[in-house]
């Protein structure tokens, strides 16, 4: 885990790394994998999917535990140390019980899948995870405005910006004030990765660039995750429907004319 954590955390501050998953269990293809690994010093992930290993077998007749054997059995053959071995799943949930109704494929996709790893962490961390599977409440958002300064009080029109080289996003009570900031950083010669939304209705987050926006008469901002809601909000507020860019220039046009 620790060497996925530092990949995040090197690629957060701006360095072009990764690492590719295998998702094979062929033996060759895991023999040249794991040698790939010992020369080059790095960890190696190999991901089995739910149709090659899962509790009745798959078609490799392996188990988690047997693939886990077998995978490292193979990295001993290949000198490797076990420490350099990532191992996870791919494809989890009902996909390999597509041709079953719903309630059974789901019944065996809750079996395939446990939370034994994650109660193991939850323990390391001395946190109590049954307590929280009851809990469903949503963890509030305690930030400020990178643009102006004050408190966010309202999740709705958070708009959040990653900015390359910097380990957080940037957190704004509204898509003006974000859209206006990402002007000023990339007038500065810096790079913003990305930028995120929350859908005004559902609440999800959203990459902006693919969301829809609807602004009414002051330049307000409201995002989308589908065209046909923002048009809906759009006409029944009389506001206008934007796209990505739209929403962009209108923003920073109302900054310049209240400045």
């Amino acid at each position: 885990m620790k060497a996925l954590l530092d990949i995040v955390a090197k690629h957060r501050s701006g360095k072009a790394v990764g690492i590719p998953s295998i998702c094979s269990a062929h033996p060759v293809v895991l023999d040249a994998a794991l040698i790939h690994a010992r020369e080059s010093g790095r960890p190696v992930l190999i991901e089995a999917t739910s149709n090659q290993v899962n509790q009745f077998g798959g078609y490799t007749g392996m188990r988690p535990a047997d693939f886990h054997a077998f995978v490292m059995r193979k990295a001993d053959q290949a000198g490797l140390a076990r420490e350099q071995v990532l191992l996870g799943g791919d494809h989890l949930g009902p996909n390999c019980w597509q041709d079953e109704p719903a309630a059974s494929a789901m019944a065996k996709a809750d079996t395939l899948i446990d939370d034994r790893y994650i109660r193991a962490a939850f323990k390391a961390e001395g946190l109590d995870y049954d307590a929280q599977l009851k809990n469903y409440a949503k963890l509030p958002l305690k930030a400020t405005d990178a643009l102006t300064g004050a408190a966010i009080t309202d999740e709705k029109g958070v708009v959040q910006v990653w900015v390359t080289g910097e380990p957080k996003v940037r957190s704004y009570a509204c898509a003006q004030n974000a859209f206006a900031d990402v002007k000023r950083i990339e007038a500065a010669g810096r790079k913003v990765r990305v930028v995120y939304a929350q859908d005004r209705e559902l609440g999800l987050k959203l990459l902006a660039n693919q969301a829809w926006f609807a602004a009414d008469a002051r330049g307000q901002l409201s995002a989308f995750l589908l065209k046909d809601d923002a048009a809906h909000w759009a006409q029944t507020h009389q506001t206008k429907l934007l796209d990505f860019a739209a929403a962009r220039e209108l923003a920073t046009a109302h900054l310049a004319s209240a400045q």
